[in-house]
């Protein structure tokens, strides 16, 4: 079973469902194993979600890497938003790539790493292999002073 992310509504905030992720665990030829943990942000800050890449092919490969903020649940993550990193060389071996991207809403939230393709055209991520880590990115508002009223006097 193939599971198609539709990005564009992702990538603007709204929520978009990947399903039946259970069922694509599988070993891959490329599979994300490593994800930092629990950061916390302001709304706005960009977010660096660095990936842990093996591939045991025999030579380097060129792959697309999503990076998405949500929450996941049984068999099923809800993409808030969204980053596509595309084309991205990866040698055989043990290798690290990350995928930048501005922290769009505030809340705690799952991430969810894959490693695919991603249609242009369509707007949707195919993954191959993926890896989510609940609950280890918090968005904050960021902090403000504002000017609640003022005096006028003779200096």
């Amino acid at each position: 079973m193939s599971v198609v992310v539709g990005l564009e509504k992702a990538m603007y905030g709204h929520g978009s469902e990947l399903s039946g992720l259970t069922l694509l665990r599988r070993s891959g030829l490329v599979r994300v194993t490593g994800l930092k943990k629990n950061l916390t942000v302001y709304k706005g800050d960009k977010v660096k979600m660095t990936m842990t890449l093996e591939s045991t092919y025999d030579r380097t490969v060129t792959k697309d890497l999503l990076a998405a903020y949500g929450t996941a649940e049984e068999r099923r993550f809800t993409a808030r938003w969204a980053c596509v990193s595309i084309g991205v060389s990866i040698p055989r071996g043990t290798s690290y790539k990350s995928v930048i991207c501005p922290a769009a809403e505030v809340g705690t939230w799952d991430a969810f790493a894959a490693v695919g393709r991603y249609d242009r055209d369509r707007g949707m991520f195919f993954p191959e292999a993926y890896l989510i880590k609940k609950g280890v990115l918090t968005v904050k508002e960021k902090a403000m002073v504002k000017v609640k009223d003022f005096t006028l006097s003779k200096a």
